[in-house]
């Protein structure tokens, strides 16, 4: 006795019986695509003066991460050219924030609160 699950397919019908759910497929893959939007992860420039397309301050890049990020979800790579950053840094929102190497990105908070503070319960490091 044979077990239903133990059938062979029935080879000799032809699939096109799969060809309207095919097109539909293809059609909502294609709206699905159009409509969503394209996230990309941001890299922003930090470099001391700024300059086209750079900011001046690492404060002003991470306030810029922290929007794209409230507003997409997008978690920005801020880069930090070699130099030294006078300035206190208040990070609220994931971000990346990557120096040019030890010793080559400094931040210097003297006489301020802090150099960097990360606030939020959820950061990960």
């Amino acid at each position: 006795m044979k077990l239903p699950f133990e059938r062979k397919p029935d080879l000799s019908r032809p699939i096109g019986h799969l060809k309207r759910p095919l097109i539909w497929l293809g059609i909502a893959s294609a709206l699905l695509t159009a409509i969503a939007p394209s996230a990309k992860a941001a890299t922003l420039q930090v470099k001391p003066g700024g300059g086209a397309g750079t900011y001046s301050t690492i404060g002003a890049a991470v306030l810029r991460a922290q929007a794209d990020y409230t507003d997409s979800g997008m978690v920005d790579v801020i880069e930090v050219a070699p130099g030294t950053y006078m300035e206190s840094v208040k990070i609220e929102t994931p971000l990346s924030l990557v120096g040019a190497g030890s010793g080559r990105s400094i931040i210097n908070a003297r006489g301020l609160a802090n150099g960097v503070y990360i606030d939020g319960i959820d950061a990960v490091f």
